[in-house]
């Protein structure tokens, strides 16, 4: 009886497992795509700028959790390749992560801007003013640098991001 019982539950766990790791992979499978298309989109979007490769080839991705942006910060690289980014949509979360996606995956090196840079763009009223991803006007030009705007500043998290 108790080998009978124990031999239910191996298959009970592994039927589980099998209907869990398909859930996850499907999960996994969706914020790729949504992620190649946003990726896309914006490096489109950011291309197709005046300014772009005629007065600046830096661009400044604003909409990522700004700790990351900071030198000494420490994190698992590979929980966002797996867990995806705190909004779902895709699993860039941050300037560094969008770089190397579009290096590693569409084969686009772009010249990112500095954490300072950033940070002070941000703080102009022309960059308070742009609109966030997908609406038009996202992707501007402010001081000689290709601003994206991914998404809203929010500081009540104690960081900026979205």
């Amino acid at each position: 009886l108790l080998k009978s019982f124990s031999v239910i539950v191996i298959c009970c766990l592994i039927g589980y497992n099998t209907i869990n790791a398909n859930v996850n992979y499907f999960y996994m499978n969706m914020r790729y795509e949504r992620t190649v298309n946003i990726a896309s989109n914006v490096l489109d979007d950011i291309c197709e700028t005046p300014e772009y490769l005629t007065k600046t080839d830096k661009v400044a991705v604003w909409g990522a959790n700004a700790k990351l942006l900071q030198d000494g910060y420490e994190y698992n690289p590979t929980l966002p390749l797996i867990r995806g980014s705190e909004d779902t949509h895709n699993v860039l979360i941050s300037q560094r992560h969008y770089k190397l996606f579009w290096l590693n995956f569409l084969g686009v090196n772009i010249n990112t801007a500095t954490v300072d840079e950033i940070y002070e763009i941000s703080e102009t009223t022309e960059f308070k003013n742009m609109p966030c991803y997908p609406q038009k006007g996202y992707v501007k030009c402010i001081n000689d640098i290709i601003v994206v705007k991914l998404g809203a500043v929010e500081q009540s998290y104690g960081y900026y991001g979205y």
